[in-house]
């Protein structure tokens, strides 16, 4: 038998028939295919040029997708229904992308080692929200006594009051705000038996020394009270404390979509709401602005981060205790969430103690407790003397 076919370099391919469940027709090695450009493969240095062409393009897209982010979540924020859903939602996530990035930059691009780290710097820094104390915190003289005010959201009692109130009791406060006790909670009264206190609605103010109710704010947003004020009666003198609950944003969020950018579905419903928000928080301000002209401290859940354009817009003016003598990222809520986030690990502070020039703030920090689905927050101040 001839076998000139076996080197004839003018042959064709030839399809090899193979049994059947071991693949389709295959061509015989020694031709490539013809339009086919030859196959080769790539030398070390070519390779490692390849990926570090693509790890430099992925470490400048991460970095310019930070600073969208830091954009879009701390000065567009709820100027935009995206961003103001991007402020409610966790942000360590944004973190992620660049670690891996900074390991593969270190063995591909060195040079570009310090966009990854710049990049974490923004998350871990403005985005998530990072506080340190201003400077400005008070430092009581020898001898000058302290105020120690504390305020929680007790989730009507539904989470876990008594763990609370343990934790109120290690805290040791003169004075304790609570929100959301609408329902008749277990242990509440016992809890608070040998103190003055002040009950309106869901607003609870409890205090070591007598106390008084001065006001209730009724807003015409949502149709709701929002705040009440209480006289106290301390040794040093009578001050005002407001007890605050806003609105949330959940109820607006559950309107949209994540097909929302591209249909539209619900952004109507969600701007109406954030617009409703911003008139009740005005209304709430300017009810208790016409009480700090007295030493006035204002605490509670204001459902907004300090980072909001909402907060900023009418709270600015009040300094927040955290803002100026706390450390850390101070999250507040949610402790309770569902299985796609871990228990008690709460991603925002939407908790505030502010207050009317005549306080300095000596100290703020946040509680560790998850017996309601939020923490609580408690600073102590002393009254300024100019």
């Amino acid at each position: 038998m001839s076998t000139d076919w076996m080197t004839s370099p003018a042959a064709s391919p030839v399809a090899v028939h193979q049994p059947p469940g071991l693949g389709g027709p295959t061509l015989r090695t020694g031709q490539p295919a013809i339009g086919k450009r030859p196959y080769r493969l790539l030398s070390d240095a070519e390779r490692r040029e390849w990926l570090g062409r693509r790890v430099g393009w992925a470490c400048w897209g991460n970095l310019a997708l930070v600073t969208l982010l830091l954009l879009l979540i701390c000065y567009v924020s709820e100027g935009w229904w995206v961003s103001a859903a991007l402020t409610y939602l966790p942000r360590v996530p944004y973190l992620l992308p660049s670690i891996p990035l900074f390991v593969l930059a270190a063995i591909y691009r060195r040079d570009l080692c310090w966009t990854p780290l710049v990049a974490m710097g923004l998350v871990l820094g403005p985005i998530m929200g990072f506080s340190a104390p201003t400077g400005t915190a008070a430092v009581p003289a020898s001898g000058e006594k302290t105020l120690r005010l504390l305020s929680v959201n007790l989730q009507e009692g539904t989470g876990g009051p008594l763990r609370v109130f343990q934790e109120i009791e290690q805290m040791r406060p003169d004075v304790v705000v609570i929100q959301e006790t609408l329902r008749e909670i277990d242990g509440l009264d016992e809890q608070f038996a040998d103190w003055q206190t002040v009950h309106v609605g869901e607003f609870f103010v409890a205090s070591k020394f007598p106390i008084s109710l001065v006001g209730e704010c009724e807003t015409q947003a949502f149709d709701r009270r929002t705040a009440i004020v209480c006289r106290v009666e301390s040794p040093e003198g009578p001050f005002l404390v407001g007890n605050v609950h806003l609105n949330t944003v959940r109820h607006g969020l559950g309107e949209l979509r994540l097909t929302s950018f591209v249909t539209g579905e619900g952004v109507e419903d969600f701007s109406w709401h954030q617009w409703t928000r911003r008139q009740e928080a005005a209304e709430t301000e300017k009810f208790l602005h016409q009480y700090a002209e007295l030493p006035l401290l204002v605490a509670g859940d204001f459902n907004a981060p300090t980072t909001s354009s909402m907060f900023t817009e009418h709270w600015s003016e009040w300094q927040s205790a955290f803002e100026t003598a706390g450390m850390g990222y101070g999250y507040t809520v949610p402790c309770n969430t569902s299985h796609l986030w871990p228990q008690n690990t709460p991603w925002a502070r939407v908790d505030h103690i502010l207050t009317s020039p005549h306080w300095g703030v000596v100290s703020c920090r946040i509680g560790t407790g998850n017996g309601s689905d939020h923490r609580l927050i408690v600073a102590d101040f002393v009254r300024m003397t100019h």
